[in-house]
This record gives structure tokens, C-alpha cells and sequence, in this order.
């Protein structure tokens, strides 16, 4: 958590939005440990690279081409992505093309589910919540972020996701958006073999 903060604290001094979001965020609100650290920022990837370079820090650059720029850290990796957009998914996977923005907000609507798209300011300790994520992390729900079937459509593994996250908190997950998981089960044919076991694994691990 420190070095995320100072990550924060390193981009916000330079004049640049950035918060921790999703698994970590949530995972502090239920009280759970974890090192599930994503930070997301109006930075754009040079920027980020040129501030955390000039800091130190050791940084890998996988991801740059979708906005991400990561960093080594003891206790787990820190990945720190620009905000943006995504066009379509063409390998039911990854985004063929991503769009950077100025907007959070904006940067919001791409998330999973309510409960991951919670921002935290640890700074001001201010949290943003576009899609009542708090109501449902409050009424124990997993629910996509906006339209379930695009969610769905964009990486059918969410779906898979869905039940992780319900068997990991405990959570139900909203009838709506289950209903719209049955009707579109085979979606999940679209996904490898290697990743459908991963998440299956995961669940069972439970």
C-alpha cells in the first residue's frame, strides 16, 4: 500500500489525476488483505515512465500499448494505467484499440463489475463511485458495470468472473445480470482453454 500511495503521491505532485482502484479498494472496504494493487491516472504512459524513472523505481513496459506501465515491487507488482476508453475486443480478450481520456469518470465505464470500480484518493482518503459499487459491496452483490450482455460480449471469462468473486465474498450475484450470463453461456467458447481453467481453478480454490 505505501508504495502505491507514493506512486500517487509522485504522479499528483506533478498535476496528474490518479487514484488506487478496484481489487485492492474493495477488498479494503470488506477488511481483506491483499496486494491486488492497480492505480489509474490522467498521466500518459511516457509521463509516467519519465516520473518514476527519475524516482527510482523499476518499471516494466508490457502493457504500454493498452496504457499500463508496471512496477517491480517487493510485496506484488503495481500496474498504473492511463485513463481511457476501449474499442472492441476482437480476441474476446483485450481491447484492439484504447482511447486515452481526461475524464475518471469516463475511465469508469470500462470496469467489471460495480465492486471494482471504486477509486481511492489516499490522500484526501476520498472515495468516487459512479456505479454504486459501496451500495452493492454493502448489500453483498456482484453486478456489471453497466450493460452486462457489452461486459459479456467484450470477454465472456467475466462471467466465470462473476462466480469467483461471489464464491470468494460470499456475495450473490444480481438476478438480472445472471439471467443475462445463462442466455449467453456459450459466449464462453470464444475463450482459451488455459484461461477458462485458470478462473476454474480459482474458484475451486476458494
Amino acid at each position: 500500500m505505501k508504495e502505491a500511495e507514493r506512486i500517487c503521491s509522485l504522479l499528483s505532485k506533478q498535476g496528474y489525476e490518479t487514484y488506487i482502484v478496484g481489487g485492492f479498494v474493495r477488498d479494503m472496504l470488506l477488511g481483506i488483505s491483499g496486494f491486488d494493487l492497480d492505480i489509474a491516472t490522467s498521466a500518459k504512459p511516457f509521463e509516467t515512465k519519465k516520473i518514476l524513472n527519475k524516482h527510482g523505481f523499476k518499471i516494466y513496459e508490457a502493457g504500454e500499448k493498452f496504457g499500463t506501465i508496471g512496477v517491480v515491487s517487493p510485496k506484488g507488482n503495481v500496474e498504473i494505467t492511463t485513463f481511457r476508453k476501449e474499442g472492441m475486443y476482437s480476441d474476446s480478450r483485450r481491447p484492439s484499440k484504447v482511447s486515452f481520456v481526461l475524464s475518471v469518470k469516463e475511465d469508469s465505464k470500462r470496469r467489471d463489475f460495480t465492486i471494482n470500480s471504486i477509486y481511492y484518493n489516499p490522500a484526501t482518503h476520498e472515495f468516487l463511485d459512479w456505479h454504486e459499487g459501496l451500495k452493492d459491496l454493502k448489500n453483498k452483490e456482484i453486478k456489471f458495470v453497466g450493460s452486462a450482455f457489452k461486459r459479456i460480449k467484450e470477454d465472456p471469462l467475466r462471467m466465470l468472473r462473476a462466480v469467483r468473486f461471489a464464491a470468494k465474498l460470499g456475495f450473490n450475484i444480481n438476478k438480472k445480470d445472471l439471467s443475462v450470463i445463462k442466455k449467453n453461456s456459450k459466449l464462453i467458447r470464444k475463450t482459451s482453454a488455459q484461461r477458462i481453467k485458470e478462473e476454474l481453478d480459482r474458484i475451486i480454490s476458494q
